[in-house]
């Protein structure tokens, strides 16, 4: 006998005309799982539909009869599935940290929400299952995606969890496992980096976003050896630092968007008004799509964006957390904490972009799936 959960509703409001195929995966057999849960996006009320949104959705002991002594791998989550509404599509997910009696956070790939029923299902209750390969290889994450990093690593190198394996090093300084939005975060301690080695799906000349949740410890942030502070939230700067895309402090100017189109001067967006407060969580998104560049704070434009051009290639140069393109000492280092840091070669829509926003938001004030606000 099959025993079906509570009903958990994922407060987050969306709204995004997205682009893109649906992605479908393998036909599910639910034989062995004992536990099958629904799950409502609740808060969706736009017209459109978003297409394979990687939808945050969080697991705690006692909550609205979730428990996991009813799993098959309590301590892993190896037998956890997810389907669309009729239960027969098996739905790509990843695991970010599973913690056996307290909160695990997963990533689940929606393939299609278009109003406030959209709703999908768990399943669990199977010891004989064990883990698809889809959890770890990346397909959570569409093609758009050219890196995510959840930064929820207690120790060694900053995993991207897309397909492109854009992995990240962290310097001495580097804080691994302090407390984030979800899960673990990476603390700067005002002289340390993260950086990503070059590759080709990094080298982005079009359209791209950036984003990342941001907590300050000191603003401004410190003021190098020069006088000047622009250190990167998220960037990929070479060609001397002309070229590349990313958001950086931009010294006595505050938090910007930032193209290098070559030659001299950027192209910035509007600044962030105002100044963000330290010891505040903010999530942050560079959005260049190909004809305006905008910054956004918590969902929200920051100004009407400033026309642009297109990036030109910063080979071989990495990405940097931390650091502006060359002489960290000369010219500032972030000092704070940075949790989930995306990379994509797509202008995100506004409305997407107030979708990421606010689906991690809720889940941190509700602390779990099951919140009904």
């Amino acid at each position: 006998m099959r025993r079906r959960g509570r009903l958990i509703s994922v407060g987050m409001g969306l709204l995004l005309l997205a682009c893109g195929q649906v992605a479908t995966g393998t036909q599910f057999n639910n034989a062995g799982f004992s536990r099958k849960m629904p799950i409502r996006f609740a808060g969706y009320t736009q017209s459109g539909t978003l297409t394979n949104f990687p939808a945050l959705v969080q697991f705690a002991e006692g909550s609205n009869g979730f428990s996991y002594a009813n799993m098959g791998s309590p301590n892993s989550g190896a037998d956890l599935r997810f389907t669309d509404s009729a239960g027969t599509n098996e739905l790509n997910y990843e695991i970010e940290t599973w913690t056996n009696g307290g909160t695990s956070y997963v990533w689940v790939q929606v393939p299609q929400l278009a109003d406030t029923n959209t709703s999908i299902y768990a399943w669990y209750g199977n010891a004989a299952a064990t883990a698809p390969a889809y959890t770890t290889n990346g397909a959570t994450w569409d093609g758009n995606f050219k890196a995510v990093w959840h930064m929820s690593e207690t120790s060694g190198g900053v995993r991207d969890s897309t397909i492109n394996a854009n992995h990240g090093t962290a310097s001495a300084g580097i804080s691994q496992g302090v407390a984030g939005m979800v899960g673990g975060a990476d603390y700067f301690n005002g002289s340390s980096i993260i950086s990503a080695a070059h590759s080709a799906s990094l080298e982005i000349t079009g359209p791209w976003t950036v984003s990342c949740w941001t907590y300050f410890s000191q603003v401004p942030p410190p003021v190098g050896s020069s006088g000047y502070s622009y250190p990167n939230l998220i960037g990929k700067f070479g060609g001397g630092g002309v070229n590349g895309y990313g958001m950086f402090w931009y010294y006595t100017k505050g938090l910007e968007a930032i193209i290098g189109p070559g030659g001299a001067g950027w192209v910035e967006s509007p600044k962030v008004t105002p100044d963000p407060t330290a010891s505040v969580w903010y999530h942050y998104q560079g959005v260049y799509d190909g004809a305006k560049l905008r910054m956004y704070v918590n969902g929200v434009e920051q100004g009407t964006g400033t026309t642009s051009a297109n990036p030109q290639p910063t080979s071989p140069d990495p990405v940097i957390m931390g650091r502006h393109y060359g002489d960290g000492a000369a010219y500032g280092y972030f000092k704070g904490s940075l949790d989930e840091g995306r990379i994509s070669n797509v202008g995100r829509s506004p409305a997407w972009i107030w979708a990421e926003w606010k689906n991690l938001r809720r889940c941190r004030d509700c602390r779990h799936a099951n919140c009904r606000r």
